[in-house]
């Protein structure tokens, strides 16, 4: 969780949802999880394990073309199986030539996957494999060719499968400059290029295959994560020709065309400067991205189509799953900040903004298609618990997103007819990603994170029970006052809060300002009704300040009073009421900083230290 990723920011405006219910920021329970995504423990002595004997070699390298291989198509199936078999018999491993490190490398991390593919889970030898591969892998780069991209490829996607994301960013940022030196980057279905020195048509597509995987690891870890990318241009055209794909479902195929997508969501979120773009450019960019992945999934067989009920057998769902866990993870970004904003104001200003454009309407519903994707990463957690499916292609990164989508989503509509149905898929995918981090050795105060975030929305929903009891209790039977339902009470709550001068009122905000057509506002301080008005001429760290205090006085609303046993959350005055959605992409792109707030320690409690 760094950066402007999407679980950063949404994991921030999370915390701040849940500050209006005066409940613990759930970022705190993720601060124990960075050494194990970044660091593994290598010894410096390098000891080369001996291979297994010949069947269960046999079995690792099966189990990894059926499940893995079919995914990421990292190596030639016949050429492996070969390597593999002449070098596990030899008597001393370590007399290999170092031109054949690389080679020694993959066959040690072929034999961690498969593994732990065989055992259904990470395993102890898996993991004995794994650290003599990434051991050789770093000597292998000093022998910087094809088989060494290969090498860290599959490390990479070791490294993602044991959910040490940070590793796995490394090792695929090594193999792509590598890959950009042989020259893989130029290749084209249509132009074939020559210049870096592969003339036979075969070896040409071989070289497209491997520098799509890189693009595909690459774009995919860059959504998550944030950070920069050293690949610029992404396009299907770099894959073989149509007359050239083996037969069958081509994963490979349809992750490049994501890639696509994905590369395009980054430059969207991370690829701009604050205040680069109005909220029409902001809104169009959405618009184009929503678009394409309308049409993506169009290329996936309806068995197994993101979106669909997956119909497939369980030798396949492990892959239909992860490919629909990218997906809807890149939905859910291009979405967020329909997720974070108050609904009726992001729908205003897009009327304002968009007033003929037909987007508008799935911009306005940009919520409920993110909290859609969150649940059917939620309902796939289900069927894989179910059916008892687990691998190495899985990581904990796309369900936690759903976990976070889902907690902001309940909290924020808590009187939502589907709350209850959104309660168990919460904590259905709670569960699953709680296990995932768990099996793969991660600090245990972070994989219980998924858990105490549906803890913590429970928590919420408890409170605002307890405190509408607590609130119809104390009025008299015949008072006329006496609420009927949430909106009621709600609505008694803010009235009663509202009356009282010692508490910060809400701000009245003009929720259709836009930074670049007029003047935002910032709340009234103490009691004072006035506003006071935000120049679009200020520097970012005074803005940031003013949106801060906005946030921090609508938070704090439902709270100043005392305890949330003696007051109803207001839950019509929601955090984030005030931002325009200029405002609110550059709060965004800064990762959910909260520089404003000097009630909250957001350096211990936000839990996004080195570890």
């Amino acid at each position: 969780m760094l950066g402007a990723s999407s679980a950063q920011c949404l994991t921030k405006s999370l915390d701040i949802y849940l500050r209006s219910y005066n409940v613990d920021p759930a970022s705190a329970l993720f601060r124990h999880g960075m050494q194990h995504a970044e660091e593994m423990d290598l010894p410096l002595s390098l000891d080369l394990i001996p291979f297994p004997e010949h069947s269960t070699r046999q079995a690792y390298l099966d189990a990894y073309f059926t499940r893995i291989h079919v995914y990421y198509p990292i190596t030639d199936i016949d050429d492996t199986r070969a390597m593999v078999h002449k070098i596990a018999p030899l008597p001393d491993i370590k007399s290999v030539s170092y031109t054949k490190v690389p080679l020694l490398a993959t066959a040690y991390l072929l034999m961690s996957l498969g593994a732990d593919e065989v055992h259904g889970a990470a395993s102890e030898i898996g993991m004995q494999y794994l650290k003599v591969g990434a051991a050789l892998a770093g000597h292998a780069i000093n022998f910087p060719y094809l088989t060494t991209v290969q090498c860290l490829l599959l490390l990479a996607v070791c490294y993602r499968g044991r959910n040490k994301d940070g590793l796995g960013w490394g090792a695929t940022g090594t193999a792509v400059r590598i890959a950009h030196s042989m020259g893989l980057h130029r290749h084209s279905a249509v132009r074939p290029s020559n210049q870096h020195g592969i003339q036979r048509r075969d070896q040409q597509l071989f070289h497209a295959r491997i520098w799509a995987i890189c693009c595909c690891l690459e774009k995919t870890a860059q959504l998550e994560c944030g950070r920069p990318s050293a690949i610029f241009v992404v396009n299907t055209d770099q894959m073989m020709a149509a007359d050239q794909k083996a037969p069958g479902h081509d994963y490979l195929m349809w992750n490049m065309a994501l890639a696509e997508v994905q590369h395009d969501i980054s430059t969207h979120l991370y690829g701009h400067q604050p205040g680069e773009r109005t909220a029409k450019q902001i809104l169009l960019d959405t618009a184009r991205l929503d678009k394409k992945l309308l049409h993506w999934p169009n290329l996936v067989p309806a068995e197994i189509r993101p979106g669909n009920d997956i119909l497939c057998g369980d030798d396949q769902f492990h892959l239909a799953a992860i490919l629909s866990f990218q997906y809807h993870q890149a939905v859910i970004a291009v979405h967020r900040a329909a997720l974070i904003q108050p609904l009726a104001a992001l729908q205003q200003e897009i009327d304002r903004v968009l007033p003929d454009n037909d987007a508008r309407y799935r911009l306005k519903g940009g919520e409920a298609i993110c909290v859609s994707s969150a649940r059917a990463v939620a309902r796939i957690t289900i069927e894989l618990l179910e059916r008892r499916i687990d691998s190495r292609l899985l990581s904990g990164g796309p369900t936690l997103l759903a976990c976070v989508v889902l907690a902001t989503y309940i909290v924020k509509n808590p009187a939502g007819r589907m709350q209850l149905s959104d309660l168990e898929l919460l904590k259905a995918v709670t569960e699953w990603t709680t296990q995932c981090f768990r099996k793969t050795g991660m600090n245990e105060h972070f994989s219980k994170g998924a858990t105490g975030i549906c803890d913590r929305v429970i928590e919420c929903l408890s409170r605002l029970k307890s405190a509408q009891n607590g609130a119809i209790q104390r009025l008299k039977p015949n008072d006329p006052r006496i609420p009927r339902n949430t909106s009621s009470t709600t609505s008694l709550n803010s009235q009663i809060m509202v009356d009282n001068n010692s508490l910060p009122k809400p701000s009245p905000i003009n929720h259709l300002t836009s930074s670049s057509s007029g003047n935002s506002h910032q709340a009234g301080l103490s009691g004072a009704s006035n506003s006071s008005p935000a120049s679009n001429a200020m520097n970012r760290e005074h803005s940031t300040m003013q949106i801060a205090n906005i946030l921090l006085d609508n938070a704090s609303h439902t709270t100043a009073m005392g305890s949330m046993d003696d007051i109803v959350p207001d839950v019509n005055v929601l955090p984030f009421e005030g931002y325009n959605l200029e405002e609110l992409w550059d709060w965004m792109d800064s990762g959910g900083d909260i520089g404003g707030f000097e009630k909250i320690d957001w350096t211990t409690e936000t839990g996004f230290e080195d570890h």
